[in-house]
């Protein structure tokens, strides 16, 4: 079964280079034969991976093609699903220490890795949770615990306006008012105006709420956008909120000189969202959550039954992972980071990180080059937002050529690209980010945005 397995594993990461990058499909429709009812026998593995590979695989967005410069994703690299294999069929539990000590500690050792990188003190700590979304979750219920206690009626939370809905969700969740949630304006460069969050601050004060809690962004999702994390600390500390760095995109740039130097402030906050699964390439499922104080978090989440107290124990060695999140169930998800780190090296991943930055200010010049293209957010890391602006064109007229752009381009195959709202009006986005995207891609990608501005301009604008 391995064999036949890998087989079509290796045939399909060969074919990627040459795939389209997406393949469209009716939303309405779904396969005959995933409708189906629970079989009864069983059918040869041989066909199965036919229909896998052949049928299921190529039908959407293929996050792992070089040419997926669209989301923000990395494609999942081989070594990481390596490592999966290994958790997957040895399947030790490794939510209580006790139950598999050395791989409990070999996650830990990511955590620290992590912390140690963003520059947190010896008391930090954290936990790899599913993606950012999680991450936020479990940091706005710390903070919660931490700032508020069991009354958070008048709570209020803050972020830029180009804030993950990550953020919002996990407000709403968490039994915040989504009214008491502020999007803070942001600058002619996506980054939170610190004057307004101080305003917005004392505001909210002098009406009688709490202000509780602020995000800053490390990398935006629409342009990359990083907040001046410095000043955003300083107002966090000035009002005593909870600061919490969104880093799901960006914190792990980290790695890079750049990136250290962009991410500065990054230090100071209570808790900070990575996400390896999208700028380490590792696969889909692999967030964390950093805290300053890993004590903070094991207060908001612990809690022991019985028929766990043995194994619960801890004494004076890290603590459980299932006592610093809502997740008590879960995959070990340290060896898919821990191995690739192991036989890679960070120098290999701050190599690739330091092209993806290259490769989007190496785009961004080429669009500058093209008539009527205009630039709306330059990368701060590895994505830069366009539009075309053809003269005399209406706001609504130029939104709907920017459209028909973008539906051009990714019908060429090569690239897939995706669109967003930018101060009201429709941009296109390139997001650099494939470990697998290089240089020829990216030409290749500057040929197709050509060719669909040619197009689309040429027939109707």
């Amino acid at each position: 079964m391995l064999a036949a397995a890998t087989e079509r594993i290796v045939r399909h990461l060969e074919a990627l280079p040459a795939a389209p990058a997406s393949v469209d499909v009716p939303l309405s429709t779904i396969d005959p034969i995933l409708t189906a009812g629970l079989p009864e026998t069983g059918e040869r593995l041989e066909d199965l991976l036919d229909l896998i590979f052949d049928r299921f695989v190529p039908q959407g967005v293929d996050t792992a093609s070089p040419g997926c410069l669209s989301y923000i994703n990395s494609g999942g690299i081989f070594h990481a699903a390596l490592a999966d294999l290994i958790t997957a069929t040895t399947n030790r539990y490794v939510a209580y220490r006790a139950a598999a000590p050395a791989l409990a500690d070999l996650e830990a050792q990511v955590i620290r890795w992590f912390c140690d990188l963003a520059g947190l003190p010896p008391s930090s700590g954290g936990v790899l949770l599913s993606g950012g979304s999680m991450a936020s979750l479990t940091a706005i219920v710390t903070a919660r615990r931490e700032r508020l206690g069991s009354r958070f009626d008048t709570a209020t939370i803050y972020a830029s306006d180009q804030m993950h809905h990550s953020i919002l969700k996990s407000a709403m969740i968490a039994g915040l008012s989504l009214d008491n949630v502020r999007a803070i304006p942001t600058d002619e460069t996506f980054r939170m105006r610190a004057d307004e969050l101080e305003a917005a601050i004392t505001r909210d004060k002098a009406q009688g709420l709490t202000p509780f809690f602020v995000a800053g962004t490390a990398g935006t999702t629409n342009t990359g956008a990083i907040d001046d994390l410095e000043a955003v600390a300083a107002i966090a500390r000035r009002h005593h909120l909870w600061f919490h760095v969104d880093g799901s995109y960006g914190g792990l740039f980290l790695l890079t000189g750049r990136g250290r130097g962009a991410l500065k402030g990054i230090e100071h906050a209570d808790t900070i969202a990575l996400d390896p699964h999208k700028t380490l390439f590792i696969p889909y499922g692999s967030g964390c959550l950093l805290a300053r104080d890993v004590k903070a978090m094991l207060r908001a989440h612990t809690i022991h039954s019985e028929y766990i107290a043995t194994i619960a124990a801890t004494g004076d060695s890290a603590p459980n992972f299932a006592d610093l999140s809502v997740e008590q169930t879960r995959e070990g998800r340290g060896l898919r980071i821990w191995l690739p780190l192991k036989l890679l090296g960070a120098g290999t991943f701050r190599e690739a990180l330091d092209e993806k930055l290259d490769l989007a200010r190496s785009i961004t010049n080429a669009l500058e080059a093209i008539p009527t293209i205009e630039i709306v957010a330059r990368p701060q890391l590895s994505i830069v937002a366009f539009r075309a602006s053809p003269a005399g064109a209406t706001d609504e007229r130029a939104d709907a050529l920017n459209e028909a752009i973008l539906t051009a381009v990714n019908r060429r195959g090569r690239v897939h690209l995706s669109g967003t709202t930018l101060r009201g009006r429709f941009a296109i986005r390139v997001c650099v980010l494939s470990f697998r995207a290089h240089e020829a891609r990216i030409e290749a990608c500057i040929e197709d945005i050509r060719a669909a501005v040619d197009e689309v301009l040429g027939a109707g604008g």
